[in-house]
């Protein structure tokens, strides 16, 4: 079964938006499913077994797998396991008891293993120096990324050891206003998206498991949050229907029902306007 090529940007929006979404399920009336969680957790030591077999040599012969798009997207993947996780870890600080942690801890430690072994490959073979300052440059700007997603969760203090640099994550969260517009929380979104290198993932059995891991973290939302469009509702229908208790004030971010393409609303709001005539101006 073939598949559309997936974008490393597409890779770093779930993180954004797993974080924007994450007062919904912080604070939600119900606890992750034990069979979504099992599932996060075998998905990601799929992925690490994937990832090993596209570093073996024959792999890297054949082209199959260039070590610095591979690189590109670990990188990006642990931005998004290290958000999931410290959302869990909240999740578990407020129900009191280690549930979820456990599973996202599993995570991380399989894409920290892949990270080291891909670090490692680049570091000892024959690279471009061009290609090493870009996976550099690539690793420290995700790793700021994850440290101001981290932050700005609510009551993010038990995230912290997900963190990069916790201080750095602590000075995020002392920044952060805890209710970002909808329109701060969008243009978070779209930058961090763009900050991302357009690199395309090819590899269809990495495709398929990518985004078997996303439809996993959206089950960790019961299906009454969802509307017909498959958008999540915002957090005053959710509070009404017992799905959370967030506040009412807190704008959690999501698309409009007439657009399900952020990208294309944005294009749509930023398109150049052609300036009225005289006529226009008198009518």
């Amino acid at each position: 079964m073939s598949h559309s090529p997936l974008s490393i940007r597409d890779l770093a929006l779930v993180s954004g938006l797993f974080a924007a979404h994450a007062p919904a399920l912080v604070s939600g009336a119900r606890a992750p499913a034990s069979a979504s969680l099992l599932e996060y957790s075998q998905l990601s030591r799929k992925l690490l077994k994937q990832w090993w077999l596209s570093l073996e040599p024959p792999a890297l012969a054949n082209g199959s797998a260039p070590l610095v798009s591979l690189a590109e997207e670990v990188l990006v993947t642990e931005m998004t396991i290290r958000i999931v996780a410290g959302v869990f870890a909240i999740c578990d600080a407020r129900t009191g008891r280690r549930a979820a942690s456990p599973f996202a801890r599993s995570a991380l430690l399989d894409v920290m293993q892949a990270k080291h072994w891909v670090l490692s490959r680049l570091v000892t073979g024959p690279q471009p120096l061009g290609a090493l300052l870009r996976i550099n440059q690539l690793r420290r700007k995700t790793e700021r990324w994850c440290d101001c997603l981290l932050g700005n969760l609510p009551l993010p203090e038990p995230a912290v050891q997900f963190a990069i640099d916790a201080d750095r994550m602590q000075g995020f969260a002392r920044k952060s206003t805890g209710a970002a517009s909808t329109a701060a929380q969008y243009l978070t979104l779209v930058s961090l998206r763009l900050a991302m290198p357009p690199s395309l993932v090819q590899d269809e059995d990495r495709i398929q498991t990518h985004r078997a891991m996303l439809r996993s973290l959206m089950a960790f939302w019961p299906a009454e949050a969802f509307d017909a469009d498959g958008l999540l509702r915002g957090p005053l229908w959710q509070r009404l229907r017992g799905l959370t208790d967030v506040p009412a004030t807190m704008d959690i971010v999501r698309a409009p029902r007439e657009s399900p393409l952020p990208l294309e609303l944005m294009r749509r709001r930023l398109r150049s306007r052609a300036p009225l005539r005289d006529d226009d101006q008198h009518a």
